[in-house]
């Protein structure tokens, strides 16, 4: 295969919807993530994206394991030093199904007292999914505070609760937030006085909305540009560029892997939806073969040269749509 002439048969959007199963293999590699980190989270701005990735992300990140809601987030205790904090598990409930965070890893501040953050990455299609997104967002924030009682902190020592990230990546939002990064934090208000808290006290939580949109614009640039390109139908070319360009990084033999995936993956989803397409079409035309000229379904098939190996999925196909016909 020549890798930079991957040919991907739909359009940027599609291409990010389709491989949501791939596109999430993606943002979970360690480099993408440490641009994300570099590019939207205060405490590793001044950073490089290397070091970000071999020095302060820890073990490797956990890609739709970890549950959400409660009894499914807290790992099991015999979690091995050094790895992300996890569960093979989802909840599953009556309403909503299994849920899982998209991504979720710890990271440590370059700071000298080495502070460990959560983070938690999720990637996004509808940005009006029947409800406030960053109110989801802000829900994921929380859940990952509540669910360290027990492991980072016991009994009353709140002293030691991580803060914690929620980052969601927003491939369709309205045109008024194309090419946006808004974060959401807990801020101090003095109503009377002028008294100061240490704002490690209560800067816990913080959710930021990363909202892509059209290179034609201003704000197209850094890490929505990075965004952009890597989850959009370009070439392998045109993502390495961007990754040396922008973040001046390498892009390393795993991640070029993960990319070949991902356009597979869209190929496949994309192939099978337009062959399943075609079929349907061909059964519609059978049943009106079989109608207007009153044919048995194998002369109809015969008379579409349908081959003999298809036959047995075409009279199910025409069994479902005269049970069931178009109003």
């Amino acid at each position: 295969m020549n890798e930079s002439n991957i040919s991907i048969p739909c359009t940027d959007a599609d291409f990010r919807r389709l491989s949501d199963a791939a596109c999430k293999q993606l943002l979970g590699d360690k480099l993408i993530l440490a641009c994300i980190l570099k590019g939207c989270v205060p405490e590793f701005m001044n950073c490089h994206v290397n070091d970000i990735e071999t020095k302060y992300i820890e073990g490797e990140p956990e890609i739709g394991t970890v549950g959400v809601y409660p009894e499914t987030t807290n790992p099991p205790k015999e979690t091995t030093a050094g790895r992300v904090h996890g569960i093979n598990g989802e909840d599953a409930t009556d309403t909503e199904g299994k849920v899982t965070f998209d991504i979720r890893f710890y990271a440590l501040t370059p700071t000298k007292e080495r502070i460990k953050l959560i983070i938690n990455v999720e990637s996004q299609n509808e940005f009006y999914p029947g409800y406030p997104l960053i109110k989801r967002a802000i829900f994921y924030a929380c859940r990952q505070i509540s669910a360290q009682y027990g492991i980072e902190f016991e009994h009353s020592h709140y002293e030691n609760i991580k803060k914690v990230y929620s980052i969601w990546v927003c491939f369709d939002p309205p045109l008024c937030r194309h090419n946006t990064i808004n974060s959401y934090h807990i801020a101090e208000d003095r109503l009377v006085g002028e008294v100061y808290e240490n704002v490690a006290n209560y800067d816990l939580l913080s959710s930021i909305m990363i909202c892509l949109g059209t290179k034609e614009d201003e704000r197209y640039t850094g890490l929505l540009k990075l965004l952009d390109i890597w989850l959009s139908g370009n070439s392998i070319d045109e993502k390495r560029a961007a990754l040396k360009d922008i973040f001046d990084a390498e892009m390393p033999a795993r991640l070029l892997e993960k990319e070949v995936n991902m356009c597979n993956y869209s190929d496949f989803v994309w192939n099978k939806g337009e062959k399943a397409g075609v079929k349907k079409g061909k059964a519609e035309d059978l049943v009106n073969l079989m109608q207007k000229l009153k044919l048995s379904v194998e002369q109809a098939m015969d008379i579409l040269s349908i081959p003999e190996s298809e036959w047995d999925d075409y009279r199910k196909l025409v069994a479902d749509l005269e049970a069931h016909p178009a109003s």
